[in-house]
């Protein structure tokens, strides 16, 4: 005789027999996932959400470093067309 006690829809405040009536569950009732696959499905998410940060880290720092390359360019440029200033023409 198996008794089919669902430890969720009795309301039980000690945890050590809430765990004894798991036992007396049948198995191919039970709707826990194990927790190796739980491990697995929390591990890959992890890893998804990582890769996914990463690509948009990586794609701000190239975004920042064409912007600084131009603006350095820039600067350069600036820079050598106001010390190439023509002298004045001598009056002769």
């Amino acid at each position: 005789m198996q008794l089919l006690i669902d430890p969720a829809s009795v309301l039980c405040l000690n945890v050590h027999i809430a765990r004894k009536w798991v036992f007396f569950k049948d198995p191919s009732v039970s709707q826990v996932t194990p927790v190796r696959k739980r491990h697995q499905f929390n591990s890959r998410m992890t890893r998804i959400i990582l890769l996914i940060s990463f690509l948009f880290f990586f794609g701000r720092f190239v975004y920042s470093s064409i912007g600084a390359w131009y603006h350095h360019q820039d600067k350069k440029a600036a820079q050598q067309s106001s010390q190439t200033v023509t002298p004045p023409a001598s009056a002769e």
